[in-house]
């Protein structure tokens, strides 16, 4: 990664704290397309509180 890119990806907020919480969510369940997969995981992220980057 060049080195002004690398700074910049080092200030954005990081939400990989989500997966543990999102694989403890979707644990259990049995899933009968990917289709379904993406859309209980979309569901349950547009639910979470987090402070989005976006402007």
């Amino acid at each position: 990664m060049p080195g002004r890119l690398r700074r910049m990806a080092s200030r954005w907020p990081s939400d990989h704290f989500l997966f543990p919480k999102l694989k403890e969510h979707l644990s259990g369940i049995r899933f009968s397309s990917e289709s379904d997969v993406k859309t209980v995981a979309v569901n349950w992220l547009d639910g979470q509180d987090v402070i989005s980057a976006k402007p």
